[in-house]
């Protein structure tokens, strides 16, 4: 099989689990599963970044650095505002997403997305809290309240925190097979 890359987004702000967790189990999904996933870290600015909780994580590469992406995870956070408000950094992110065979967020990352353009005219899911922001930024998009996860087409979107988790779950199932799947959700103990 050949090496697909995950690349998971890092930002001053990030939610931990956001990113954590999506790291988590296309890991533990390569690692007990031999898929050959190769799991890595992208800032959009600097090497070093604080998390909205203050844990400072150290990425594996800048966002400015040529970058080939199979699965690109959004997550989200506080730090998703200050995103949203810079131009350069989107148009970065822009590029990952063009080259990207899928792309997911979770939580408030759907910002990021809806930003950029990607969730115009198609179903999305973000935090419970953050519909009626959504809805300034994608005025023609079809919000999934009340849904773990959506899709439009190669784009996912989540809700919250654990909503991440189902989402990645369910992007193994689709891309490995349910077999692969349900191991890595025994593996991960997520019953």
């Amino acid at each position: 099989m050949k090496i697909k890359n995950v690349g998971v987004l890092l930002f001053d702000g990030v939610e931990v689990l956001d990113f954590t967790a999506p790291y988590e189990v296309f890991t533990s999904a390569s690692r007990i599963n031999n898929l050959n996933l190769n799991v890595f870290s992208i800032s959009v600015d600097d090497w070093m970044v604080e998390t909205n909780n203050g844990i400072n994580i150290k990425s594996d590469f800048l966002i400015s650095e040529p970058l080939e992406i199979d699965f690109l995870i959004v997550p989200g956070g506080d730090g998703t505002r200050k995103i949203v408000q810079n131009e350069k950094i989107l148009s970065l992110i822009n590029l990952l997403i063009l080259n990207a065979k899928i792309i997911a967020s979770v939580c408030s990352g759907s910002l990021i997305l809806g930003k950029i353009g990607v969730l115009d005219n198609g179903d999305y899911c973000t935090h419970h809290s953050l519909y009626e922001e959504m809805s300034r930024i994608v005025t023609n998009g079809n919000p999934r309240r009340n849904h773990r996860f959506s899709s439009n087409k190669n784009i996912y979107t989540s809700a919250g925190i654990t909503a991440g988790i189902d989402l990645s779950l369910h992007l193994v199932k689709k891309m490995f097979g349910e077999k692969r799947m349900h191991k890595t959700k025994r593996y991960i103990e997520y019953l």
